[in-house]
């Protein structure tokens, strides 16, 4: 249902009651017309100090999420998000199909975005396997991420659990404290990182690694609003405009806070997804540097331009300018 102030869509977005980070990053990628309406899950004790406090913190989010869910529904939103990740890998490829249904059911059938979901459509689109993991989690949480990825054809290189001691806990590790991890678990085997734990404020410093290492390094957040209903055509007239020099033009749905310098990397994602939908190429390169960011200058008010070149493996590089517009 569309609103007032949303005259393209409302979004309703799931997560736990002691999440900090969500929101925040969510609201500096917001698109015009479209709005977030949080339905908090009541956490009964935030302890993740081990595996078996972890395990029970878990049930007591799946026995409150209804509530949530509920309370969204208030608001005749129109598409879910699950702004947690870890109960969504939980059980491998079949868990995280049984945990959509789970939500669908609750929802009366509406669509959704859960990080498993978005993790393999991650993986798709970069067309590659050997990848690098970071957590907040404990031990458990960490065997079930495994678990999952590997169970969608990914090789998990190696995978780092910062074993967060609460739920609160996690939205205090720092930029410099994920890009270590995320070091921990790079070598010149992994093609890509990827991290899990929405409470983690991880955008910023996946941004800076990604030009620092020269390879994709994503955050769950960004993730996860790079594949909610924003790429749907009947929510939002937001376009990638792809000029190369066959004067190809080609229509792709994704979302940008032009004045937000943290989420520049979200517009090379959004270049690798539009080529990869388009059978064109599937990764953005900036002054020849695989994996840069591109260079981005907001040149009026949720209007982004960006010149870069699209390496294209079956063909040279093709010169290409790249916008989006509300």
């Amino acid at each position: 249902m569309v609103g007032q102030l949303a005259n393209r869509a409302q979004f309703g977005l799931i997560l736990p009651s002691t999440n900090t980070s969500v929101e925040a990053e969510f609201n500096r990628m917001l698109v015009p017309g479209v709005s977030w309406h949080s339905g908090r899950i009541w956490i009964k004790n935030p302890d993740l100090s081990t595996s078996e406090a972890m395990v029970a913190f878990l049930a007591d989010l799946r026995e409150e999420m209804q509530r949530a869910v509920e309370s969204c529904l208030h608001a005749k939103v129109d598409y879910f998000v699950m702004g947690m990740s870890a109960e969504t890998f939980w059980g491998g490829k079949e868990g995280a199909t049984e945990f959509v249904k789970y939500i669908q059911d609750l929802s009366g059938g509406l669509d959704v975005t859960t990080g498993a979901a978005a993790c393999g459509k991650v993986m798709d689109t970069y067309k590659v396997r050997k990848i690098g993991i970071i957590t907040p989690y404990q031990p458990v949480g960490d065997e079930e991420v495994v678990k999952f990825f590997e169970q969608i054809g990914c090789v998990v290189v190696g995978i780092y659990g910062m074993k967060c001691a609460s739920a609160t806990s996690i939205a205090d590790v720092t930029g410099e404290e994920i890009k270590d991890a995320f070091k921990r678990v790079d070598s010149g085997e992994v093609e890509l990182l990827i991290q899990a734990g929405t409470n983690l404020c991880a955008a910023r410093a996946c941004a800076e690694l990604e030009v620092e290492l020269g390879k994709p390094v994503v955050a769950i957040n960004t993730r996860f609003h790079g594949f909610t209903g924003y790429k749907d055509p009947g929510l939002t007239n937001i376009r990638l405009r792809v000029h190369t020099k066959a004067k190809a033009l080609l229509p792709y749905q994704y979302s940008l806070d032009a004045d937000t310098n943290m989420y520049m990397h979200g517009l090379k994602q959004l270049l690798v997804l539009a080529l990869a939908g388009s059978g064109l190429a599937c990764q953005c390169t900036s002054d020849g540097q695989k994996g840069a960011l591109a260079d981005i200058t907001a040149t009026e008010q949720a209007c982004i331009s960006s010149k870069g070149h699209i390496a294209n493996p079956g063909r040279k590089d093709v010169q290409c300018n790249a916008e989006t517009r509300v």
